[in-house]
């Protein structure tokens, strides 16, 4: 991200988009894994494509320009209000746009738009994956290759479809790869493009898979049901049981399925809508990806199922290092939990602590009053989220904080926004202030409403302004209250609101 990019920011299936009446007749759609080129031949032109997305989807979105062209990526929602964007993720070294597993807050129509960054012109290449952006596995079905079968009819791959075929009462096949590159963190997705059964079918997808046959295994039946199990040594534990999920219509024959796993976080989709996140430390180990189903408890069962391709996206690294978002999606506490999990921020498998739907603290005189929330709980590594305003009686500078790492009076932790713009992190220790982070944007005061994010992870704070990363710094491992504060630098009166505090924790 360059520093000029912080003064920068200051059904179904079918919803029109209007930022402007052009794009809605002639956006063309973008498809998941087919680049597309673009140019941008003057100052300031946009070019706009639209997909559809489900709700909590993961979506990565890189822009590459040729030459030395500086793009700009951003993404809208159906009411044409701008959700997130990025400039470049690795400068100096790449002119590279890139949103990677940005969590969609709705099911509906959404925009990718293109420019150039200071009204640059050039031109460029934009893909969209589901998941994440860089692909371990793209398999088309051109041939079984290395694929194996267990306890099937038949298995063949024919015309980038691979038909798999069992026979009898209850009884589970498979077709699976020993040989692709393991994986621990993906995004996997698989699209069944037609099932036949008689008297009814189950099927899925395995992942995690070990060489002994561990696994887990998503599975849908033609009731319009899904499950989540464990093998472990022949043996299967149901994690989530037959449920019913408004995505998932009874007979349908052609859909997709996913699964992002996340360290012991498992996100399941349907039609890339999540349909549960679910906690599971049994296999934390990378495995591979395989397709399994069931025919059912009756005399003269069977199934067909044809799967249209797999793949697989995982994380983008630099120097063997996660990348930091620049900006978070805005949303609720899960939403935005969930994209923290997903981007590497915080480790998967947290929990929601406890939320405050408001709470008041007032001051008239310069220094800090604080508010610790829910007095008898500490945290040590956590997320502490809070939506604020403030009305001032006076002349001067005042600031709303979210207060974290308090211990007493005199050692605690601010992280705050004032009322011309000036935003900080500042850690007292007895009588003094540490310097901590500092900056400004003349396009924020606390006044207006606006939203304040801190991570605390094994000794790195990160804070965000209204979702945008303004700085990072590294912090004692310090146990302590979270809450709410006042900042006042001069003698005014300071009213500070603070609408849905939160804290996330996974300790």
């Amino acid at each position: 991200m360059k520093i000029r990019l912080l003064g920068a920011f200051c059904a179904l299936f079918f919803i029109i988009f209007v930022i402007d009446p052009l794009y809605a007749q002639t956006a063309p759609r973008i498809v998941p894994n087919t680049p597309v080129e673009g140019e941008i031949t003057f100052p300031n032109e946009e070019r706009v494509w639209t997909f559809t997305g489900g709700l909590n989807m993961a979506v990565s979105l890189r822009v590459v320009p040729n030459g030395d062209f500086d793009p700009l990526l951003m993404v809208f929602d159906a009411s044409g209000q701008e959700l997130i964007r990025n400039d470049d993720y690795d400068y100096p070294n790449r002119r590279d746009a890139l949103l990677e597993a940005i969590t969609l807050p709705r099911l509906g129509e959404y925009q990718v738009v293109v420019t150039g960054y200071g009204g640059d012109i050039g031109s460029f290449t934009l893909t969209m994956q589901i998941g994440y952006a860089d692909f371990a596995l793209d398999e088309r079905f051109t041939s079984l290759g290395e694929w194996e079968s267990d306890n099937v009819v038949s298995a063949d791959a024919v015309d980038g479809i691979l038909t798999m075929q069992v026979t009898g009462i209850a009884q589970v096949g498979r077709v699976f790869n020993r040989q692709m590159t393991r994986q621990k963190d993906f995004y996997a997705h698989m699209t069944i493009s037609n099932i036949t059964g008689r008297n009814g079918w189950t099927v899925g997808m395995t992942f995690r898979e070990q060489a002994n046959g561990n696994r887990y295994v998503m599975l849908v039946n033609s009731s319009g049901e899904w499950r989540l199990t464990l093998w472990q040594n022949d043996t299967q534990t149901i994690l989530r049981d037959w449920t019913t999920h408004p995505a998932i219509v009874a007979g349908d024959t052609t859909f997709t399925v996913g699964v992002l796993a996340k360290d012991v976080s498992l996100d399941i989709f349907y039609e890339n809508q999540m349909l549960a996140s679910i906690t599971d430390d049994s296999i934390q180990n990378a495995g591979t990806i395989g397709v399994q189903v069931q025919t059912a408890n009756a005399l003269d069962s069977q199934i067909s199922v044809q799967v249209d391709g797999i793949q697989i996206t995982i994380p983008t690294s630099l120097n063997e290092r996660f990348i930091i978002p620049s900006q978070l999606m805005a949303g609720n506490s899960i939403l935005v939990s969930h994209e923290l999990e997903r981007r590497h921020l915080i480790p998967a498998g947290g929990t929601l602590a406890w939320e405050v739907a408001d709470s008041f603290i007032e001051a008239s005189r310069p220094g800090v009053d604080r508010l610790p929330l829910i007095v008898d709980t500490r945290f040590t590594n956590f997320v502490l989220s809070a939506t604020v305003s403030a009305s001032f009686i006076g002349e001067g500078i005042g600031a709303c904080a979210l207060l974290f790492q308090h211990a007493d009076e005199q050692n605690y932790t601010v992280a705050y926004l004032d009322n011309v713009g000036g935003y900080g992190v500042s850690v007292r220790n007895g009588s003094t202030f540490s310097d901590g982070i500092f900056g400004t944007n003349e396009s924020w005061t606390v006044a207006n409403s606006s939203q304040l994010l801190v991570v605390v992870n094994e000794g790195m704070l990160y804070y965000y302004v209204n979702y945008i990363l303004v700085g990072q710094m590294p912090v004692a491992n310090i146990t302590g209250q979270v809450g709410n504060a006042v900042l006042n630098f001069d003698p005014l009166r300071t009213n500070c609101q603070f609408r849905n505090t939160w804290v996330w924790r996974w300790e």
